[in-house]
This record gives structure tokens, C-alpha cells and sequence, in this order.
């Protein structure tokens, strides 16, 4: 699905990060999305220059950037979430909906780890 939309697995679970949060501190989105810093930055520009993303200065700390989606990043999210969902909903048909919560959980236990 994602290779249908040019879109990466990094770029797809930032774009659906900041779709359930809102606008969201570049710091935060890292955090949530466990991925560097640098690599966000190179990928905020590529969601930028698609314009399915803007960033703009925190108007509370000018050194931060707080990124939300566009109106065209809303319109994305919208049509490739419902095959992203109809996906979803078969892997957890095959798998078994206990082991699917089971493994989400064990994966966001994993996440919160600090090495």
C-alpha cells in the first residue's frame, strides 16, 4: 500500500502520528515515532515539499518547531487510512486479536526503553 503512494514506512507513521495528536513538537514526534532527530528533519522536508505537512516556529520556545498536517496531508490521511485500516483489520483476522494486542503492547513496552 505504501509503495502505491511513494511513501515510506517512517514517512506513513509520522504522518499518522501527528493525524492522532495534532500539531506536535519535532521533539515529540521523534519521541512517539522513535526515530532521530536527523532523520525527522529529512523526513518533515520531503512531507513538506509533498505539502502534506508544515512546520512552524513554537511561538512559546523559537528554537521549536511544532508540525501539523495540511489540508492536502488531511485529504492523505483520509483515503490511504481507510486501506491502511482494511489492511489492519485482516492482519488482526489472521493473527488473532489477542495476539495482536498482546504484540502491540509488548512493542510499545519495548519503546519506552532507554538505552
Amino acid at each position: 500500500m505504501l509503495a502505491d503512494v511513494d511513501m515510506s514506512e517512517q514517512q506513513w507513521r509520522v504522518m499518522r502520528i501527528i493525524q492522532d495528536s495534532g500539531p506536535v513538537p519535532l521533539s515529540i514526534l521523534c519521541a512517539r515515532s522513535c526515530i532521530h532527530k536527523v532523520s525527522m528533519t529529512r523526513i518533515i522536508r520531503t512531507l513538506s515539499q509533498r505539502g502534506l505537512v508544515i512546520s512552524q516556529r513554537d511561538p512559546k520556545d523559537g528554537r521549536a518547531q511544532i508540525i501539523s498536517t495540511t489540508e492536502s496531508g488531511h485529504q492523505f490521511l483520509k483515503e490511504t487510512g481507510q486501506e491502511a485500516d482494511r489492511i489492519s483489520a485482516k492482519i488482526t483476522d489472521g493473527f488473532g486479536e489477542e495476539k495482536t494486542r498482546l504484540l502491540l503492547g509488548l512493542l510499545e513496552e519495548l519503546s519506552q526503553l532507554e538505552v
